[in-house]
């Protein structure tokens, strides 16, 4: 764990000791849009908070815990709570790193895809409320095994998740079976950083099946299962992402933004705004500035 310069913020960063990040956040902080491989959990503790997914735009209050999809492109703003003016705003962000845990955890991506992230049970949400409230307190107490209470409150978290999620997933009971299990999910892995260094280029499912020594139709098949999309549409999940990025911090016209981004065409570009966010770019430029 480390001390952000300038944003009150501590962090701890992903590992196979501890698979997360996790961010306690102390001041008006704003993610912009971004997404994760794994799923997200925030806590609003004592503030209000914007959080835009796509298209769809939410306001939770204090208290309120929200579960985030993996892969899912979304912005949080922390707004000041108008009973406490002088108050600064405080949260808790917590986000999983599947790939560090596939080896104690072999169906993490499974559990990803099967969690509904709008309507968790009451009992899961208290418990969820519970250990964020925890891991907060502990990070930014002076105590000095805050970081030790800190993880001890996120497995607990992670396995009420688990509790939550795994009636409906399928153990296979089969120890060789999981071991294949998670080196599918390390490789599938190495292939999103390959998509994530190489989005400019023409990517086709056919080509990059054969590059890590997949067939085609294997390849199509385990890269659903660990991913929860197509390759196609992760694809254009990174590429969405960069284009997203750009309309936001620079000036750069849009024409070149297609071609930065890895779009094959511009008309490709705006279809795929027009799917995800409802907008073309022009417009996602304009509300992202507002």
């Amino acid at each position: 764990m480390h001390y952000v310069e300038g944003t009150n913020q501590e962090l701890l960063t992903a590992s196979p000791q501890f698979p997360a990040l996790i961010i306690a956040h102390q001041g008006f902080d704003r993610a912009r849009l971004h997404w994760h491989e794994g799923f997200e959990v925030v806590y609003v503790r004592r503030c209000r908070a914007t959080v835009v997914r796509g298209s769809r735009r939410s306001m939770h209050h204090e208290g309120d815990v929200v579960l985030i999809p993996p892969r899912r492109l979304h912005s949080i703003d922390l707004i000041g709570d108008d009973r406490r003016p002088s108050a600064l705003p405080q949260a808790l962000s917590v986000t999983i790193s599947p790939t560090e845990l596939l080896p104690s955890y072999p169906y993490i991506f499974q559990v990803q895809q099967q969690l509904d992230y709008d309507h968790i049970g009451a009992d899961a949400y208290q418990r969820l409320s519970e250990c964020c409230e925890r891991m907060f307190t502990a990070l930014i107490g002076g105590k000095q095994t805050r970081f030790l209470e800190a993880n001890s409150w996120f497995y607990t978290m992670l396995t009420s998740i688990f509790d939550y999620a795994g009636p409906s997933i399928p153990r296979t009971g089969n120890e060789e079976e999981d071991k294949s299990m998670a080196r599918d999910g390390r490789v599938i892995q190495r292939i999103r950083h390959y998509v994530q260094r190489h989005y400019r280029e023409s990517l086709s499912s056919t080509a990059t099946a054969q590059r890590f020594g997949y067939s085609r139709e294997h390849f199509s098949r385990i890269f659903r299962r660990y991913s929860g999309v197509t390759f196609k549409n992760y694809v254009t999940r990174v590429r969405l992402l960069v284009a997203c990025d750009l309309l936001t911090n620079t000036d750069m016209p849009i024409s070149r933004i297609v071609r930065e981004a890895g779009f094959p065409s511009p008309q490709t570009m705006r279809g795929s705004f027009d799917r995800e966010f409802g907008c073309t770019p022009s417009e996602y430029r304009s509300r992202s500035r507002e």
